[in-house]
């Protein structure tokens, strides 16, 4: 009786689908590359908040190593904001044209804010830049100004440069590729599929 019963159970279980058995669970953890960049460049080494500057678009460049979403982005500024927002905006660096623009509300002046933006889709090996458009921000370098060459690997992003452009208007910065300090405190919230 008990060889039958193994046998029946062994005969179910072939004919189910595994992801029956065992579905498929995302464990992959939520990430912020902008700690790990700032670590291995060393650009924590020395910080200046520029506050009440021109306007600047100010960022990195990226990919992403594994296909994943976005879903949020954070800022931090030096100082607060006149009109209560920091215009944030992911970027199809190819194109220069940007995949989602957010308003991100800053109430207070050096605190993280993390805003969420749903899930925007990254694929692996794609050109992305982030950015934020203010007249405030950190500008952070190694104490003895040296470059760091690019790229660098936070995770499961590659940074592939950074750097920044007039704010007028709502452009990607054509220079993303400084190698001697960060401008800004913008990132995003990222998780591999």
């Amino acid at each position: 009786m008990k060889i039958f019963a193994i046998a029946a159970l062994a005969t179910v279980a072939m004919s189910c689908d595994k992801e029956d058995i065992f579905p498929t669970i995302n464990y992959y953890p939520q990430e912020d590359p902008l700690p790990g960049f700032l670590s291995t460049t060393q650009f924590n080494q020395e910080e200046t908040p520029y506050i009440d500057k021109p306007a600047e678009e100010l960022g990195f460049a990226f990919q992403v190593a594994e296909f994943g979403h976005i879903s949020a982005v954070i800022v931090k500024i030096p100082d607060t904001v006149a009109t209560g927002t920091v215009r944030v905006t992911i970027w199809d660096k190819a194109l220069a044209t940007p995949i989602h623009t957010v308003e991100v509300p800053v109430p207070n002046a050096n605190e993280s804010v993390a805003f969420p933006i749903g899930q925007i889709e990254m694929q692996k090996g794609k050109d992305y830049a982030i950015t934020m458009r203010t007249t405030d921000w950190y500008n952070r370098r190694r104490f003895d100004i040296s470059a760091m060459p690019f790229p660098v690997v936070s995770g499961n992003i590659i940074i592939t440069g950074s750097g920044f452009g007039p704010g007028d208007g709502h452009q990607m910065p054509t220079n993303l590729s400084r190698p001697n300090y960060y401008d800004g405190d913008v990132s995003f919230i990222y998780k591999r599929f």
